[in-house]
């Protein structure tokens, strides 16, 4: 299927679902946009197995149907976290990975610098990617974006934490700040820049993106040795697995610990400017990496994904629906809209004062 026909057929499929959604509204579960963009390659192919209003900007890069056999996700974002002992006071959320940026055109797929996108308001306090006089809006919770910016432009990483060694010292030289809490939550750290009057109030998106429902695609074989999540995924993530395994075994650690951390990866990370329907598409998803640590070195013992199917068709999450009503789809909204930021910041930190002062006033 040529790219063209494949977004004909996703808009036309949209419009059904969106007919049928009325009709079925409190029955029909929302699944994913199957398949993903091939960014590696120049013969995009977009396979849609079940496209639904409101989800078909949303891509999964780890379909089954595509071939993960040659792709390899290099573990940058996830080695640095663990080179800079950031696991130790992370386990929670990180975000340091970024979007590449591509235009597809027929069949073909050109890569965009972000020196010629633009980031601006537009009516009613939304955002929009700007390029060759095309605007693209961006998904994201309204009132995150100048913390957000403010994070990200002092070079902060985690986000969100309940560390696995409380040590206050690097918490604090990380920008996070102790929040009380009258859960079973008793040791919560969030960046500053949400730790004020009003950003606070975003407490449980940022934990949910700590907690959000995940799909194993890779164990320790020792672990569970007849797993087979390795070779149905073609064996990606057991290439990630051993190359960061090979980079971070040898740091080792007086105590005996174990957690998780989340992040993004940016093998995993493609944003296509759709021109024929001016629409942003994005390919994402969260890693959750379960690791151990001792005198002995570190060990991997799970990855996990954000599955697609869990994505529901709904409105984005605001504070004053309570605690308990952030879903699936604002933790990747929000992992999506910070690593935009991230990557406008990746390219040019310089520029970036320019776009912290656009989402701050």
């Amino acid at each position: 299927m040529r790219f063209s026909e494949a977004l004909l057929f996703t808009n036309l499929s949209a419009r059904v679902a969106n007919f049928l959604g009325k009709l079925w509204k409190n029955f029909m579960r929302i699944q994913s946009v199957s398949n993903c963009f091939t960014a590696t390659t120049l013969a995009m192919i977009l396979s849609v197995s079940q496209a639904l209003a409101g989800l078909t900007n949303l891509i999964d890069p780890i379909s089954r149907s595509q071939n993960l056999a040659t792709k390899n996700i290099a573990p940058r974002a996830a080695s640095a976290v663990f080179g800079s002992g950031g696991n130790r006071v992370g386990g929670g959320v990180f975000i340091d990975g970024f979007f590449t940026f591509f235009a597809p055109n027929g069949e073909l797929s050109e890569k965009v610098s972000l020196s010629d996108v633009e980031l601006e308001r537009i009516d009613g306090g939304g955002l929009a990617l700007v390029h060759s006089d095309l605007r693209y809006k961006v998904e994201f919770h309204p009132g995150v974006e100048c913390p957000i910016a403010q994070f990200i432009e002092r070079g902060g990483k985690l986000l969100y934490s309940l560390p696995p060694i409380e040590d206050t010292e690097e918490l604090a030289r990380l920008g996070m700040v102790f929040i009380p809490q009258t859960s079973s939550f008793s040791r919560v750290y969030v960046a500053r820049e949400f730790a004020k009057p009003g950003t606070v109030d975003f407490l449980p998106l940022l934990r949910r993106m700590d907690f959000f429902e995940v799909k194993s695609v890779w164990v320790e074989s020792k672990l569970f040795p007849n797993d087979p999540s390795p070779e149905d995924f073609g064996g990606i993530f057991a290439r990630y697995a051993t190359e960061l395994m090979s980079e971070v075994e040898s740091i080792s650690f007086a105590e005996s610990v174990s957690s998780y951390f989340n992040v993004m990866e940016s093998d995993l990370m493609s944003a296509y400017l759709v021109a024929e329907e001016a629409s942003l598409k994005l390919s994402s998803t969260p890693l959750r990496i379960h690791w151990r640590q001792d005198p002995s070195g570190t060990t991997l013992s799970e990855i996990s994904v954000l599955p697609f199917e869990t994505l529901a068709n709904e409105p984005l999450w605001e504070p004053t629906a309570g605690p308990y009503a952030v879903s699936q789809l604002d933790v990747l909204t929000m992992y999506n809209f910070a690593s935009i930021l991230k990557s406008f910041y990746h390219h040019d930190p310089a520029r970036f004062t320019d776009i912290r002062e656009v989402l701050c006033n």
